[in-house]
């Protein structure tokens, strides 16, 4: 693996810096905000890393460092530049990455880069990477997978890489209209990831009737849901028998409602339930009346 030779550092003004692999980074605009907060007070620490390049060196690394300093209003950098390719240099960069880790989403933003705009297989980027081909082949399914439109919203930060590949992506897979206009409501809405999942598991549950419901009054369902997911923790929460006992006076009153209403009894098969079923759900209820009149007395 190629490794950078000593260069020494230098002072380049921003604007001579060519920034085109910062779409493979999501915007980071609480990073930004710190770094800037940093830089006001001690200056820029670390260089930023870039190689030689026509007609502009070219950033690698140091993204969140060039906004941060333009948001301080400095129009200068401090710079290290790397004596490697910009094949070597983005995958050296990778290798030696501190900080924040970078998400399975930009990962595979770098082999599609790797792959399309510098020629290399997926042997070659794994070997590269230090990776196996699985992995590589896995992060370039993943971009190709997801449709363009949320990766663009995770890449400006207005979406979470998190929400777009554990609930976005598996409904793009069979639905990538679908993943695509929840994502866009999931941004409007500002969606937690939570939100943004109860939602899509519901959508993979509708009719088209229901779906377009769900895009008009997403905070609608989420409450109802929310509602019903409450009342069913609840439930789960009482013993055992209390539940036995509250669904045996639900099914008794459904019962009796449908035996005193002549259009549905014939229906529902009342002749057959009350000469043949009947007699022995009487039987077991008054076996049950006696084990609850033995239990209330012994415990008086």
């Amino acid at each position: 693996m190629a490794t950078p030779t000593a260069a020494p550092q230098s002072e380049l003004e921003l604007w001579q810096l060519d920034l085109k692999y910062a779409a493979l980074r999501i915007s980071e605009p609480q990073a930004v905000s710190a770094l800037a907060a940093s830089l006001e007070r001690h200056g820029q620490l670390a260089p930023v890393l870039a190689i030689s390049g026509e007609p502009k060196p070219i950033l690698i690394d140091g993204f969140v460092r060039v906004s941060a300093l333009r948001r301080c209003g400095i129009d200068t950098a401090t710079v290290l530049l790397l004596a490697l390719s910009e094949t070597e240099a983005l995958t050296w960069s990778y290798r030696q990455r501190r900080g924040r880790r970078l998400t399975a989403l930009e990962e595979g933003w770098l082999v599609e880069t790797l792959l399309s705009e510098h020629d290399q297989s997926l042997p070659a980027i794994a070997a590269r990477l230090e990776r196996s081909t699985s992995w590589v082949s896995r992060r370039l399914g993943l971009v190709r997978e997801l449709p363009h439109e949320i990766q663009e919203r995770v890449r400006r930060g207005t979406l979470s890489a998190y929400a777009a590949m554990r609930s976005l992506l598996p409904l793009a897979r069979t639905n990538a209209e679908g993943a695509s206009q929840l994502a866009k409501l999931a941004c409007k809405e500002q969606l937690t990831t939570r939100q943004l999942g109860r939602l899509c598991a519901a959508w993979r549950a509708a009719t088209p009737e229901q779906r377009q419901q769900l895009l008009e009054r997403p905070r609608g369902y989420l409450q109802l849901d929310e509602h019903v997911s409450q009342q069913r923790a609840q439930q789960e929460a009482k013993p055992a028998l209390v539940r036995d006992f509250e669904a045996l006076a639900a099914i008794t009153q459904r019962s009796m409602r449908v035996l005193c209403d002549a259009s549905r009894r014939d229906q529902a098969g009342a002749t057959e339930a009350m000469l043949v079923v009947w007699p022995r759900v009487a039987s077991a209820f008054r076996r049950l009346a006696h084990a609850v009149e033995e239990h209330t007395h012994a415990q008086a």
